[in-house]
């Protein structure tokens, strides 16, 4: 899957989510992000992952992750990055 496949997955995955819990008369099914997006995501992870960490605050890990994406992948919206990627880094680096 390239990047723009995945930006245009991310995006109508993102989306339905928003409906999904914004609506109270939404009592479908959750969405799920299909097994090709979620198999980049994970490669887009695994590459992310050796970011170095300048150290400091988290702010400054989470600064360089969002300047990796937007140099290596810049066809992929920088806020779904940082929700499927970025924060996920974070959170596991804690």
């Amino acid at each position: 899957m390239d990047d723009d496949e995945l930006n245009t997955a991310l995006r109508a995955y993102s989306e339905a989510w928003r409906r999904y819990v914004s609506s109270p008369a939404s009592l479908g099914v959750e969405p799920v992000l299909p097994a090709r997006a979620r198999a980049a995501v994970n490669k887009l992870r695994a590459e992310a992952v050796r970011v170095p960490d300048p150290g400091g605050p988290l702010s400054n890990y989470s600064d360089a992750l969002t300047a990796w994406a937007a140099a290596n992948h810049p066809r992929i919206d920088s806020n779904e990055v940082s929700r499927h990627i970025v924060d996920k880094l974070i959170f596991d680096h804690r």
